[in-house]
């Protein structure tokens, strides 16, 4: 049995021609970018916490005419606010100190 939202992926992924799939453009990017201020901006998350991705989505296709789903401008967001690079010895420090609480060492 599969859940309505791999049902979902699976008739945008394969069924819908116009769906932009691979690497995104610079034009992608930035209007991305406006479609999460308008729709969801870090500062102005909607009750529950969680952004309106569907809208988000839907706000690319008719205002900017970049096919995109959901899931591929939410996993694009997550991209950008993921830290890359080296851990800097605060971090390492923190994540130690998190990890002896929850796993004592043997």
């Amino acid at each position: 049995r599969r859940a309505p939202v791999d049902a979902l992926m699976q008739v945008q992924q394969v069924y819908c021609p116009l769906l932009s799939t691979g690497k995104w453009t610079a034009a992608e990017d930035s209007a991305l970018r406006l479609a999460i201020q308008k729709h969801g901006a870090e500062t102005q998350i909607p009750e529950g916490g969680k952004r309106d991705w569907v809208l988000i989505a839907q706000c690319l296709q008719s205002e900017f005419e970049v096919r995109r789903n959901e899931q591929q401008c939410m996993q694009r967001f997550i991209a950008w606010e993921r830290k890359k690079g080296r851990w800097s010895k605060e971090e390492d420090t923190a994540l130690l100190a998190k990890l002896a609480i929850v796993h004592p060492p043997c």
